[in-house]
């Protein structure tokens, strides 16, 4: 369901901002301290061309896994939802998909929509889903960085995953500069009042870690994105002084994300705050040391839920605390190759106004290119297998 962001007076937004990049220089002690203070919605710029491109991914050998400060105040209400009240009686549900992107038969989606998968993520009060792709109509000038592969699609691929239900998408993964400066520049300029907003990249380190926020029935909601994988020799981390991604690789950037969320837990309790990542290894099913480490820590900072993908495969999910964590969304619009890689879902959690969230799987399959959700028995099978996972971990 599209919301719409907060509105925060400019003034305001902009010393926010000169504040975090500030923070982008400081050491991490410094850095984890200050840079949560950020509390503009997503900045957005002019709707950009339509196209009537498919899609296109350029191989190379094996497969891997500004602006205005936009403003508008949201208090909207879902069928879905528990009943309206105020807000710190509201449980406010959330819904995620996984890897997202137009490369071969996933191309269907710009013509056949997102399928049965939309149903659900219609459902939820906000909803947000992996870009991992490069954003462009015109293609000239693109050039391909020097990784195995390079993924493009037409922008009007958010105004599809947004006819879906889908608010919030994240292009903050290893495919967000497939063609480098070039290409993230035309990704930003895909941004429009109209279409989901888009975290994890900027102009800079402030604008690439600048949170999407908003209202749900008076409760605050926000949502941070970043990766954890970068393809190794390639300086797409956002700096003070270089557009790019928003990626905990680097300590400043871990401490920014980090910070961010105390500081938002602390100045507003009853906030939700989900926190999607780009982490683990390709093909494990099983989540790394690394992720349990940062769900851990996120979970300690006061996240309501935590998502990760890129291992391109369904990972287990976990309750940390008071924070819902899914290692793994697996692929959700994407060309799976295998059984294992075709399996998808997409993950609802409800988020109370006390206590730990709960999380409902529902499972499916890709069938070319697109998610389809199971229903009856299948659906209760997947959910069972799903739920297994840990164990095996």
């Amino acid at each position: 369901m599209r919301r719409q962001p907060d509105r925060s007076p400019s003034g305001r937004a902009d010393a926010l901002t000169r504040l975090l990049t500030l923070c982008a220089v400081a050491v991490p002690i410094t850095l984890a301290a200050c840079s949560g203070a950020v509390t503009v919605s997503q900045p957005t710029t002019s709707t950009s061309t339509t196209s009537t491109s498919t899609t296109d991914a350029t191989p190379s050998a094996t497969p891997s896994p500004s602006t205005t400060t936009s403003t508008s105040v949201s208090t909207s209400t879902s069928s879905s939802s528990p009943p309206a009240g105020p807000g710190l009686a509201t449980t406010v549900r959330l819904a995620f998909g996984g890897d997202t992107n137009t490369a071969n038969s996933a191309g269907r989606v710009l013509t056949a929509g997102m399928g049965s998968a939309a149903a659900v993520l219609a459902k939820a009060d906000l909803a947000m889903v992996n870009i991992e792709t490069a954003l462009a109509d015109d293609r000239s000038g693109l050039v391909p960085e020097p990784k195995s592969f390079n993924f493009v699609a037409p922008a009007r691929l958010l105004d599809i995953v947004g006819k879906a239900g889908v608010d919030v998408v994240t292009v903050a993964n290893n495919h967000g500069l497939d063609f480098g400066q070039v290409g993230l520049k035309r990704t930003l300029a895909a941004r429009s009042a109209s279409r989901p907003h888009l975290i994890g990249a900027g102009t800079d380190f402030a604008a690439a870690f600048t949170p999407y926020r908003t209202t749900v029935r008076g409760r605050g909601v926000m949502f941070l994105a970043a990766t954890d994988v970068l393809d190794a020799g390639l300086p797409w981390e956002a700096t003070a002084t270089r557009p790019g991604l928003a990626s905990i690789k680097s300590k400043a950037g871990y401490a920014a994300l980090r910070g961010a969320v105390r500081s938002d837990r602390t100045a507003h309790p009853d906030d939700v705050i989900a926190v999607y990542l780009h982490a683990g290894v390709e093909l494990n099913v099983c989540p790394t040391s690394r992720q349990r480490q940062v769900a851990a820590d996120l979970a300690s900072d006061g996240a309501s839920a935590v998502l990760m993908s890129h291992a391109h495969v369904v990972q287990p999910g976990a309750v940390i605390h008071d924070t819902a964590v899914a290692y793994g969304l697996g692929n959700f619009v994407f060309a799976a190759q295998s059984a294992a890689t075709a399996q998808t879902g997409v993950m609802e959690i409800d988020v109370p106004p006390t206590g730990p969230p709960t999380q409902l799987w529902h499972p499916g399959r890709i069938s070319g290119g697109i998610p389809t959700i199971f229903s009856g028995s299948a659906a209760g099978q997947a959910q069972a297998s799903w739920k297994a996972l840990g164990s095996g971990c």
